[in-house]
């Protein structure tokens, strides 16, 4: 209603100027020179001749930027002052007005130094825009005009919301979508109000839902003339924009706008018309005054930061420069941040700029990097230098771009075809190796595709995305069991409908031990929802060892695992799991590590938790003291170890044990916010056929014929990476056994982006809003094994060094040029670590396995600049360290650290052989 009324008063206006009755022009400008203004290029209807209204106003707008509220009255603020013309050009048929605003006078600040008028198509009724003009003849090829306050005027008085939709609309705005709401007019004023905003850029990517909170609000009032005319006499706008982080309640920055627009002079103009009566807004514009089209609702035609000079060479010089100082075992805050920097400047470079950094020799020993920011850029052309240039120069890079493709920050289908397309020349090519690696990698692509929208995640679970569909036929044309087995493995990085619809097929079937462990796997990924009771079955009757050939240890922890992340969907596996109970449980390992994999999942989730509760409550589910003494030593364990504003940081481990002997485990460090689960990083390792070294005849387990495998397979931000096997036969391992004297050697290195974002903001002062805002983890995996043949004793440790950096840059532009800035950096670096100590002098070997964290350093700074005075201030410093922590462990395991312990305690097991004379 109040759009309607509000549409009313404009067409009154409108009304007013153009009546037939009136015969002279009222108030006629003295300082208008009429030889400005277009003529009429003829008539339309009789007509010669046309009223037209001419305001003259004042404007006055004001910017400023600032960290924290606390030092908002210390923010140094930028005002522009000037005067503007506007006036009506055209109306036609339609309801559509043709109006121009044009520049008078610059009273103070940066107003600029080019000044196009800007004509503007709009709807009468409510003014709502349709078309931005100017005239751009005799202006240089390839000109573009600059956001100047006199665009920010039309921003605020013309609207994006579309006439007749309601009072509250969703809008596709120069910010991105958008919500306006309409007040109701009250004694002569009305109110625009915007918020909710989606704001958009040239890119986009967050790894963790809230992360970043952006809020941007918008609120204009519109006072109105008390007498007849019904003009908008005075305009008040406010615009505020602030981003915020939960790691850290100084983190970011606020930008705040406000403008006044006062009127000074009305005048009603009877002159010849400008354009035929008949004649559409568009034809007037385009035909009689030879405008040129600018943009429409979103100024898309409108320059709002000049083009700025690559350095994407500088920053891989100075990431060199940073490695060759620090070596490689080195982890600090400046790996993550300056991996940000490159990755920025990717994003923006020529193929050139990457071709000279590719083939710079000095450039080797970081060409790692350069991999991951290529494949993170994700788009065609960084596919075409990866395939043309770095896989030619260095081979060896593939694994790095591919980690870097998983972790992309744009979500581009054209670029989707292409890597599908790479893929099938790579496997028509028999280069299988190659091809494994890639569709592992385009399997989390294609998540992450499906994960985009609702739209698309609709369409992924229905089976109506043609790419997912054409990857799924690639990867399913198997011509071996390896082949399916490797197919299985990488769709534990795609849990769709699909996958478990392929996956499925292979459970408690007949197939290979590796065939239906990997299937396994993908359904520990798949969404509970997605089972049926037939699924749950045949996992239940892979726990008990009842499918048509015998599953292993590995197998039944699987099944395990799914069984009991469905007893919320399905609450038939729990009673299935139960029912196989007794007084004398068969395989003791694979009850074991239920019982304490079962105790986790209720410390995890509560609800788990209410449902064994009421399980265990029936008489024939109680637990017997015979269940309660089992010997075996397989286990699974869940502990919360932080917890930072809403953030919950949390480790899942596990061990399975055959007869004593270590067979696997399996470590995941996640973080947690409501229900919303991310993982940060995985390790498992999977031994098969070991024991069989350890022990000797008749005590080994696992037949001699059985060649001793490990595999492992680890994954960063949720990206499982193609397993690795490290041991293959016994002269691996018995090499490994040789070679293990202590010394550290690097088993991974990665960077991926945690956000990046960056945009370029119009204010409705007349000034613009650059962001930048990168966030990025490095992360690098380190072991060490030493064996003492002499003492039977061995000590291995694995370290997982991280560090992350997420900083935002946002600085003030008025006319291109720089005025204010503000740069928020906040740092972390965190190492953890898990040593495991063996004790081999008897069979069972006695192992101990602790995990930790180091000391972490927590850093935080604000930076402000004064690109005019050329001044810098760091505004605050914040360094802490968390203490470090040891995770606790499962009963099962500090006994065996006790005992371990003890055993060690005696001289005797450390002295060295004599030596012989």
């Amino acid at each position: 209603m109040s759009r309607l009324k509000f549409g009313f008063i404009l067409l009154t206006v409108i009304l007013l100027c153009n009546g037939e009755e009136e015969q002279e022009s009222t108030g006629v400008r003295k300082d208008v020179d009429d030889a400005d203004r277009p003529k009429a290029s003829g008539t339309g209807g009789g007509w010669e001749k046309t009223r037209l209204l001419f305001l003259d106003y004042t404007f006055r707008g004001e910017s400023m930027i600032y960290d924290v509220i606390e030092n908002k009255k210390n923010a140094q603020s930028t005002v522009i002052e000037a005067k503007y013309t506007w006036e009506t050009l055209h109306h036609d048929q339609l309801s559509s007005v043709f109006s121009r605003i044009k520049f008078v006078e610059c009273i103070s600040g940066p107003c600029g130094d080019e000044f196009d008028d800007v004509y503007i198509s709009f709807v009468q009724g409510g003014n709502n825009i349709e078309e931005v003009y100017m005239d751009l003849s005799g202006k240089p090829e390839g000109y573009v005009p600059k956001w100047n306050f006199l665009l920010g005027i039309a921003n605020i008085v013309y609207t994006p919301a579309i006439g007749g939709e309601g009072d509250s609309q969703f809008v596709d705005s120069p910010y991105g979508p958008c919500q306006y709401t309409f007040g109701r007019p009250e004694d002569k004023k009305f109110r625009r109000i915007v918020g909710g905003c989606e704001l958009t850029g040239k890119y986009n990517y967050s790894r963790f839902d809230g992360l970043q909170v952006t809020k941007y609000t918008q609120d204009v009032l519109y006072i109105q003339n008390v007498k007849l005319d019904a003009d908008i006499v005075v305009i008040e706008a406010v615009e505020e924009l602030t981003m915020r982080s939960p790691i850290n309640r100084n983190w970011g920055f606020a930008a705040e706008s406000r403008v006044r627009i006062e009127i000074l002079n009305r005048t009603k103009l009877y002159v010849d018309r400008h354009c035929d009566m008949d004649s559409l807004v568009a034809d007037c514009a385009l035909n009689v005054f030879k405008l040129t089209k600018i943009s429409k609702t979103k100024y898309e035609g409108i320059q709002l930061m000049p083009p700025r000079e690559n350095k994407f060479g500088e920053i891989v010089h100075k990431y060199r420069e940073h490695l060759y100082e620090m070596g490689q075992t080195h982890t600090c805050q400046e790996h993550s941040r300056l991996y940000s920097d490159l990755l920025k400047e990717a994003l923006s470079a020529s193929e050139q700029d990457f071709v000279e950094a590719i083939r710079a020799p000095d450039n080797e020993p970081v060409l790692a990097a350069i991999g991951n920011a290529l494949g993170s850029v994700g788009n065609v052309e960084s596919l075409k230098i990866a395939k043309e240039f770095l896989l030619i120069e260095s081979p060896e890079s593939l694994d790095p771009f591919l980690f870097g493709v998983a972790n992309a920050v744009r979500n581009d289908e054209k670029w989707h075809k292409h890597l599908m397309y790479w893929l099938v020349e790579e496997k028509d090519a028999g280069h299988v190796e190659n091809y494994r690696k890639i569709a592992n990698s385009m399997a989390t692509v294609l998540k992450k595709r499906c994960e985009a929208t609702m739209g698309n995640n609709n369409a992924c679970e229905k089976g109506n995305d043609k790419v997912l569909n054409k990857f799924l036929s690639v990867l399913s044309d198997t011509k071996s069991d390896e082949d399916v087995e490797h197919a299985l493995l990488t769709l534990v990085n795609l849990p769709y409908t699909d996958s478990y619809t392929y996956a499925r097929k292979f459970i408690c079937l007949g197939r290979t031990e590796g065939i239906e462990q990997a299937a396994l796997q993908v359904l520990t990924r798949i969404p509970a929802k997605f089972y049926d009771s037939q699924v749950i079955r045949a996992v239940v009757n892979v726990f008990r060892d009842t499918c048509p050939t015998p599953t292993n240890l590995h197998q039944a922890k699987l099944a395990v695992d799914i069984l009991l992340d469905s007893v919320l969907d399905h609450q038939n596996a729990a009673t299935l799991l139960l029912r196989g109970e007794n007084q004398w449980l068969r395989d003791e390992e694979r009850w074991s590590y239920f019982y304490k994999a079962c105790q986790a999942s209720r410390v995890k989730d509560e609800n788990k938790d209410v449902i064994w509760k009421q399980m265990r409550a029936f008489k024939v589910f109680r637990p017997n003291w015979n269940q309660r003494a089992l010997t075996g030593k397989s286990l699974g364990f869940y502990s919360e170890i932080g917890e930072t504003t809403g953030y919950f940081s949390e480790i899942e481990t596990s061990s399975l044990y055959s007869e004593g002997i270590f067979q696997g485990s399996s470590l995941k460090i996640g973080l947690a916010k409501k229900k919303k689960r991310d993982t940060l990083f995985e390790l498992d390792v999977q031994g098969t056929g070991h024991d069989s070294i350890l022990r000797s005849g008749t005590q080994a387990s696992t037949p001699s014929s059985i060649t001793p495998k490990i595999d492992v397979r680890m994954g960063i931000l949720g990206h499982k990476m193609p397993r690795a096997r490290i041991v293959d036969g016994d002269g691996d391992l018995m090499a490994g056994v040789w070679g293990a004297d202590g010394h550290t050697i690097q088993g991974f290195e990665g960077n991926a982006p945690i956000r990046a974002y960056e945009s370029t903001l119009p204010l409705l002062s007349g000034l613009t809003l650059h962001i930048n805002s990168h966030g990025s983890m490095n992360a690098k995996v380190f072991g060490s094994c030493e064996i003492s043949l002499w003492n039977r004793l061995s000590e291995t440790h694995i370290d997982v060094n991280v560090s992350l950096s997420f900083d935002v840059e946002a600085t003030l532009l008025a006319n291109g040029k720089p005025i204010n800035s503000v740069i928020s950096k906040y740092s972390t670096v965190s190492s953890v670590g898990s040593v495991t100590d063996v004790d081999f002098s008897s069979v069972p070997p006695l192992a101990c396995m602790q995990t930790s964290r180091q000391k972490t350093p927590i850093s935080f700074a604000v930076t402000l600049e004064d690109h005019v005075k050329k001044a810098r201030k760091e505004r605050q410093i914040i360094d802490k360290r968390i203490s470090s922590e040891t995770y606790p462990m499962a009963d099962g395991l500090m006994n065996d650290c006790n005992e371990h312990r003890n055993r060690n305690d005696d001289p005797s097991r450390h002295q060295q052989p004599r030596e012989e004379l």
